[in-house]
């Protein structure tokens, strides 16, 4: 530290850099909480979703649209697929398929597919739904999350707040991480399909 050659002119010296120092000491500290504040967030933040499977087309480059692997050997697409098309999981496999059949499920024209290479991953297990049961369906296309609740009329379930994603998606219980169902577009919007519905409709899936 310099030396002045007065106490005072000394004292003041000695205070401007005491100033300077504290200026960057809370500088240090502010940037240090800053930088523990990001390294939490990131770490307690959940990870992003996983690609949605997805239908390419015949070429190896169009996508189709958005899957639902609902068993380790079937997965369900909503509209049209073309013969020859193949599944990806991970947005860089290739999995052939083959078409099976087409059926309307509550008004949505869904098609089941047969994979060639049956998945030993990334397939949950699925299992009636409960009423009042807390779900999720994440895909590409967008999230929701709510309640399905059975109608007491027909004994379907219904989604709270209603899903509007306009693709197909698989719906997992909050509780287990279990498939009770999936969403997929219909005549008058997004419906939600309990498992239930979905054997009716694809007894292959018994299987």
């Amino acid at each position: 530290m310099r030396l002045e050659c007065t106490p005072e002119r000394q004292r003041q010296h000695n205070d401007f850099v005491h100033s300077k120092m504290r200026t960057l000491m809370w500088s240090a500290v502010i940037v240090l909480m800053a930088s523990v504040g990001i390294e939490a967030r990131l770490i307690l933040s959940p990870p992003p979703p996983p690609p949605s499977p997805t239908v390419i087309g015949p070429d190896g480059r169009t996508v189709i649209g958005a899957a639902v692997v609902v068993t380790p050997d079937y997965a369900l697409a909503d509209g049209d697929v073309p013969a020859g098309s193949q599944l990806s999981t991970n947005g860089t496999d290739r999995i052939p398929i083959e078409r099976v059949r087409t059926a309307e499920v509550l008004g949505a024209k869904l098609m089941l597919l047969h994979l060639q290479m049956p998945l030993s991953k990334e397939v949950p297990s699925f299992r009636m739904p409960q009423n009042g049961e807390q779900a999720s369906a994440t895909v590409t296309a967008g999230r929701w999350e709510g309640t399905l609740v059975e109608r007491a009329k027909d004994g379907m379930i219904e989604a709270q707040p209603a899903i509007a994603i306009g693709s197909v998606a698989p719906l997992i219980a909050t509780a287990d991480s279990q498939l009770v169902g999936i969403s997929a577009p219909g005549a008058g919007g997004d419906v939600a399909i309990s498992t239930r519905s979905l054997l009716a409709g694809f007894p292959e899936l018994k299987k």
